[in-house]
C-alpha cells in the first residue's frame, strides 16, 4: 500500500489517513477518516493525482474540503502481511478484529533502501461497540504484548525520521516581548525564505499550483515586513532587497493569474447550461498554451543569476551577527514594545479607510483597502506569539471574514476584465465560435451578479470587524484605534 498526502500534510493534520494498494488484482482506495480505527474502501482505475480524480461519492466529498487543489503524493510505501482475527460474540457478530502484522516501508524519496517494519498486534474496533474495543485493548496489555496504537504510516515515518507537523511552516515561535527587533524581525525572515525554498522544487516542477501560491505569499510576507518595520536593517539594505522581492513578484504573477483562471473554469462551467459547456473549450486550450509558455518565462527568471544572487544575500544577511551597538532607531528596540506600536498603527489605517468608503465608492478604493488588509494580517501572524493565542485568534478570524469579502470582491472584477481580454486575444487570431462568445458573455453576467452581491454585503462585513468587542481586543493589546 502506498499512503499519500499533500506537500503540506492537510491529511495527516486532520487525523485522515489516505492510500492505495492492490487488493486480489484491484486498485483499491483506503480512507480512514479522522476519529475512525478501520478504512473505507472504494475500488479505483488508477492512482489518483487529484481528489478530481476520485469517484463522486462520500469518500470523494470527504477529503474534497481538505485537500482542495494539492496534489496527492506518496509519502511511504508499505508492504504488510499478517493475520487477521475477528473477535464475534455468540451470534457471529463482529465486536472488534485483531492483526497481527509485520512488514517493510520504503520512504519515496530513498526509494533504494527498505526499512523493516517491527511487528504489531493492532486492535481495530467496530462502530457501536467501542466498550468491547476497551475492554479488549485493556486485556491484551494486561496479559498478552502491548497492542500498537500507532499506525503503520507512523510506523514508517518514525522510522524515516519525518516529522510531519515540524514540516508546515509556522510563525516565528522564538519570539519574545523584550528582545531586540533587529534580532526577531531576523528570524521572522528567516521563516519567510525557509517558506521559498522549500516551494521552489514544486514550483518548477508544476506540481499543483500551491507551491507558487504559497512562494508568492512567503514573498510578499518579506515584502511586507521590510515595509511594515523600519529602522531594524540598515537603509541601504532594506531598499536593496526590497526592490529584489518587488521584482520577484512581479516576475511570478502572471503565472499565478493563469493559475487562477485554470481554476476558476470549472466554478464558470457549473454555472452554464449543460449544451454550453463545451464552448469553454477553446478558453480552456488557450490558458493552457499560456500557462506553459509561463511556466518556461519563471523557469528562465529563477534560473538567472539575479534570482541566485537575491536569495544568497539575503540568506547571507539574515546569518550575519547583528552590531552590539546600533545608530538605527528601533534596531534595538524590544520586539514586543515596536510590534504592537506598528499593528495599532496598521488596525486604525484599515478602520479609517473602511469607513470612508461609501456605496459609490469605485473598486479601486476597496482594493486599497484590501491591501492596507493584507498588511494588518501580515503583522498580526508575524508577532503572533507575543500575544495570547486567543485574543490573535478573534482577532485573525473577525479579519479574514473582511478580507474574504473584498478578496471575493476583487476577484470578480479582475476575472471580468481578464475574460474580455483573453476573448479579445482568441478573436486576433481567429474567429470565436459563436457559443464561445455566448458562454462568456453569461459567465460575464453572473460574474456581474456576484460582484454586486458581494459589494452590498461589504458594509456589514466591515461593521462586523470594526464592532466594540473586536475594537475593544484591538485596544487593549495595541492602544486606543483613534480615528
Amino acid at each position: 500500500m502506498t499512503y499519500v498526502d499533500t506537500f503540506d500534510w492537510r491529511l495527516y493534520r486532520k487525523d485522515g489517513r489516505l492510500a492505495t494498494a492492490v487488493e486480489d488484482g484491484t486498485l483499491v482506495l483506503l480512507w480512514r477518516p479522522p476519529g475512525e480505527g478501520a478504512f473505507c474502501r472504494l475500488p479505483v482505475e488508477r492512482v489518483p493525482d487529484f481528489v478530481w480524480d476520485l469517484p463522486e461519492g462520500p469518500i470523494r466529498d470527504q477529503i474534497e474540503s481538505t485537500v482542495e487543489m494539492r496534489r496527492l503524493l506518496p509519502v511511504a510505501e508499505l508492504s504488510l502481511e499478517g493475520t487477521l482475527w475477528n473477535v464475534v460474540d455468540r451470534r457471529q457478530k463482529t465486536l472488534l478484529s485483531l492483526i497481527l502484522e509485520c512488514g517493510t516501508a520504503v520512504n519515496p524519496i530513498d526509494p533504494e533502501r527498505k526499512h523493516r517494519l517491527p511487528s504489531a498486534l493492532r486492535v481495530i474496533p467496530v462502530k457501536g461497540y467501542r466498550e468491547e474495543y476497551r475492554k479488549a485493548r485493556a486485556a491484551i496489555e494486561r496479559y498478552g504484548p502491548k497492542a500498537e496504537s500507532v499506525g503503520p504510516l507512523d510506523l514508517a515515518l518514525g522510522i524515516f525520521d519525518r516529522q510531519p507537523l515540524a514540516e508546515v511552516a509556522r510563525p516565528a515561535q522564538d519570539l519574545q516581548y523584550d528582545q531586540r527587533s533587529d534580532v526577531a524581525m531576523k528570524s521572522v525572515h528567516r521563516r519567510q525564505l525557509v517558506a521559498m525554498e522549500r516551494n521552489v522544487e514544486g514550483l518548477l516542477g508544476n506540481v499543483d499550483t500551491e507551491f507558487l501560491h504559497d512562494f508568492r505569499v512567503a514573498v510578499r510576507r518579506t515584502r511586507s515586513a521590510l515595509a511594515q518595520v523600519p529602522g531594524v536593517f540598515p537603509k541601504a539594505v532594506t531598499e536593496r532587497f526590497r526592490r529584489g522581492f518587488s521584482w520577484l513578484g512581479q516576475a511570478t504573477g502572471p503565472l499565478r493569474d493563469l493559475d487562477v483562471y485554470l481554476l476558476s473554469l470549472p466554478r464558470y462551467a457549473e454555472g452554464l447550461p449543460e449544451d454550453l459547456r463545451p464552448a469553454l473549450v477553446p478558453i480552456e486550450r488557450y490558458l493552457h498554451r499560456q500557462h506553459r509558455l509561463g511556466q518556461r518565462r519563471l523557469a528562465a527568471s529563477l534560473g538567472t543569476s539575479r534570482y541566485r544572487q537575491l536569495i544568497e544575500g539575503w540568506d547571507e544577511f539574515l546569518d550575519r551577527e547583528v552590531p552590539t551597538r546600533t545608530s538605527l532607531r528601533n534596531a534595538a528596540r524590544p520586539i514586543g514594545e515596536l510590534a504592537g506600536e506598528r499593528i495599532g498603527r496598521s488596525y486604525r489605517r484599515v478602520i479609517k479607510k473602511g469607513k470612508s468608503i461609501k456605496d459609490g465608492s469605485p473598486p479601486a478604493r476597496l482594493h486599497r483597502l484590501r491591501i492596507e488588509c493584507k498588511k494588518l494580517r501580515y503583522l498580526l501572524e508575524f508577532f503572533a506569539p507575543l500575544y495570547a493565542e486567543r485574543d490573535v485568534r478573534r482577532l485573525v478570524g473577525a479579519l479574514k471574514k473582511l478580507q474574504n469579502n473584498l478578496g471575493d470582491y476583487n476577484d470578480y472584477v479582475l476575472q471580468q476584465q481578464s475574460l474580455k481580454e483573453i476573448v479579445h486575444r482568441l478573436s486576433e487570431s481567429g474567429s470565436v465560435p459563436q457559443p464561445t462568445q455566448r458562454a462568456v458573455q453569461e459567465i460575464l453576467r453572473q460574474l456581474e451578479d456576484r460582484q454586486r452581491a458581494t459589494r452590498k454585503a461589504f458594509h456589514s462585513r466591515f461593521k462586523a470587524f470594526s464592532d466594540r468587542k473586536v475594537r475593544g481586543v484591538f485596544d487593549r493589546l495595541f492602544g486606543e484605534a483613534r480615528d
